[in-house]
C-alpha cells in the first residue's frame, strides 16, 4: 500500500490513483481497468478487450487489443487501421501503407523512403533518400541474401551482393572486396576481427590499379600493383614478375633463383 494525501493511493494490483495538478490516471486489478484524464489526452481501457483514448485532433480505438485498432490524427492528415494487427493494415496521410502479410506489403513515406516487399519475409526492396541527398537501394532475397546501392550527393556509388552463407563483396570507393563463405552477414566488428578469419576460406580486393587474393588462409596468395605480379604458395615458393625481370624464390626465401630478364637480348651471331 501507498498513500500520499491527495497525491497517490495504491493497493496494487487491486486499485490505484495518481492525481496531479493537470491530470487524473487510475485503475483496477491492474492491467486490466484504466482510465486517465489529463488536458492533452483522455484514456479509457479495459484490456485486452477495449482501448480509446482520445485528444483534441487525434482518436485511437482497439478492440481486442492489439488486433484490431483504428486510428487518426487531424492535425497530420492521418488515418490508418490495422485488422488484424500485424497482418493487415491500412494507412493513409503522413504515409501510405498497404499490408496483406505474407503476401505483399507496400510503405511509402514521399521521396524519403519507398518499401515493397513479396511473399515476406522471402523478397524485400527498400528505397531511402536522406536530407543530405545520398540515395540508397536494398533488396533482400530470402531474408539474409541481399543487394544494395547508394549514391550520396556528388554521385558516389557504392554497392553490395551477399548470397548467404556462400559470398559477399562490396565496392567502395572504386575498390571491389570479396570472400567466401559469409556466415555472418551483419555489422559486428568483433566477430569480424577474431573469428571471421578462421572462417573465410578466400577473400580479396581487386581494382583498375591493384588486386590482391589469398586462399586457405594465405596458403595461396597473389598480389597485382602497377606493372608487378606476385604469386605465392605458404613457404613452397614465391614468383615476382615486372616489366623488366622475374624472380623465384624457394624455401621462404631462403634459396633464390637466378632472375629471368624480360627483354633480355640474345648476342649476334658472328
Amino acid at each position: 500500500m501507498r498513500y500520499s494525501p491527495e497525491r497517490e493511493l495504491k493497493f496494487w494490483p487491486l486499485y490505484g490513483q495518481e492525481t496531479a495538478q493537470d491530470s487524473d490516471y487510475r485503475y483496477v486489478l491492474w492491467p486490466i481497468v484504466h482510465r486517465k484524464r489529463s488536458e492533452t489526452k483522455d484514456i479509457d481501457a479495459v484490456l485486452p478487450l477495449y482501448w480509446y483514448a482520445r485528444s483534441a485532433d487525434a482518436k485511437s480505438v482497439s478492440l481486442i487489443w492489439p488486433l484490431l485498432r483504428y486510428s487518426r490524427n487531424d492535425a497530420r492528415q492521418h488515418v490508418s487501421w490495422d485488422a488484424p494487427w500485424p497482418l493487415v493494415r491500412y494507412a493513409e496521410g503522413a504515409y501510405h501503407e498497404r499490408r496483406f502479410l505474407p503476401f505483399y506489403w507496400e510503405k511509402d513515406q514521399g521521396d524519403k523512403y519507398r518499401m515493397r516487399a513479396c511473399l515476406w519475409p522471402l523478397y524485400r526492396e527498400r528505397e531511402m533518400l536522406s536530407e543530405s541527398g545520398d540515395y540508397s537501394r536494398r533488396t533482400n532475397v530470402l531474408i539474409l541474401s541481399s543487394r544494395s546501392q547508394s549514391w550520396n550527393s556528388d554521385g558516389i556509388q557504392a554497392s553490395s551482393l551477399t548470397i548467404w552463407p556462400f559470398w559477399h563483396s562490396e565496392q567502395v570507393d572504386g575498390v571491389t572486396s570479396w570472400q567466401t563463405p559469409y556466415l555472418l552477414p551483419f555489422k559486428n566488428e568483433g566477430y569480424r576481427r577474431s573469428w571471421e578469419p578462421l572462417f573465410t576460406l578466400a577473400k580479396g580486393s581487386y581494382s583498375d590499379d591493384a588486386a590482391e587474393a589469398n586462399l586457405l588462409w594465405r596458403t595461396l596468395r597473389y598480389e597485382r600493383e602497377a606493372e608487378s605480379r606476385r604469386f605465392s604458395l605458404s613457404l613452397i615458393g614465391t614468383i615476382e614478375k615486372d616489366q623488366e625481370s622475374t624472380s623465384v624464390r624457394l624455401l621462404g626465401g631462403a634459396l633464390k633463383l637466378p632472375e629471368l630478364k624480360q627483354n633480355q637480348e640474345t648476342p649476334e651471331e658472328e
